[in-house]
């Protein structure tokens, strides 16, 4: 099953699943608070990517492939915007019996089972490099004014269309896949799960204290 929301600003977009010959990808694109074009770039890749895909056995290399062309393509008008274009990007890749996922800037993935939550991505926040630094300490980061700031890289910084990929997770170790805001992993460390829906997930991080963003729940078919 998958549900699906995007968030709730007016240009917000909502992700894309693709179903292939041995499952489904689920891409999940966010350019909120970019300085630049990066909202209307994460919708004009999302046009783009379903315009270009097919049902062929997916790979992180050949969703790499994918992204790169896009690259190429871009429309002028969002490549040569002043402030640029980059945006969060995750990419599912989603098969009969595993999944992993890529991702940059803001979007967090983890895979939760009996055991607890497994972090596949966790996004770069500035207060993580503050307490590493020792200049703030660790109680202060989820209540410190710069929590939300996200440090990167993002897709699309420096032109290029670089991911993180995490290891591959069999659906046998997991009972679900969750993709959405940053804040989403602290989020799922001291709240059950009782989300039938994604859009009640990203509410419910929301009021926690996280940013709006758009969220996916995936569980194993």
């Amino acid at each position: 099953m998958i549900s699906t929301c995007p968030n709730r600003f007016a240009q917000g977009v909502d992700a894309l699943v693709i179903k292939t010959g041995g499952g489904y990808l689920v891409y999940v694109l966010d350019g909120t608070g970019s300085w630049g074009a990066g909202v209307e770039a994460a919708a004009w890749f999302r046009w783009w990517i379903s315009s270009e895909s097919s049902s062929s056995v997916y790979s992180p290399a050949a969703v790499m492939k994918l992204l790169a062309a896009g690259l190429r393509v871009l429309p002028r008008d969002l490549s040569d915007d002043g402030f640029h274009w980059s945006f969060s990007l995750a990419v599912a890749i989603c098969g009969s019996n595993s999944i992993q996922i890529g991702a940059s800037g803001s979007i967090a993935a983890v895979a939760m089972s009996a055991a607890g939550i497994d972090r596949l991505f966790a996004p770069r926040r500035l207060v993580d490099d503050l307490v590493t630094q020792g200049t703030i300490a660790l109680d202060e980061a989820e209540t410190h004014k710069y929590r939300r700031i996200i440090c990167g890289p993002f897709f699309g910084q420096d032109n290029t269309a670089e991911l993180e990929w995490s290891r591959e997770v069999a659906w046998s170790d997991c009972n679900r896949v969750v993709l959405g805001d940053a804040a989403l992993p602290r989020f799922l460390d001291t709240h059950e799960f009782v989300f039938e829906t994604a859009i009640q997930l990203r509410d419910a991080v929301e009021l926690f204290g996280g940013a709006s963003m758009p969220t996916v729940i995936l569980t194993p078919p």
